[in-house]
């Protein structure tokens, strides 16, 4: 969704060559912790009967 929004933007490529490297790291590691918050849950055990 964000992306396909992203591409239909008209200044897409400036707005991404104008971002430092510094700060997509910075941003990438912060989605990385959000993502892995919400993956480690703990494991719930099923009992069948």
């Amino acid at each position: 969704m964000f992306v396909d929004d992203a591409l239909r933007q008209k200044d897409i490529e400036h707005r991404l060559q104008s971002v430092s490297y510094e700060d997509f790291r910075s941003e990438q590691k912060q989605w990385e912790e959000r993502l892995a918050g919400t993956t480690k849950r703990p494991k719930v055990q099923i009992e069948t009967q």
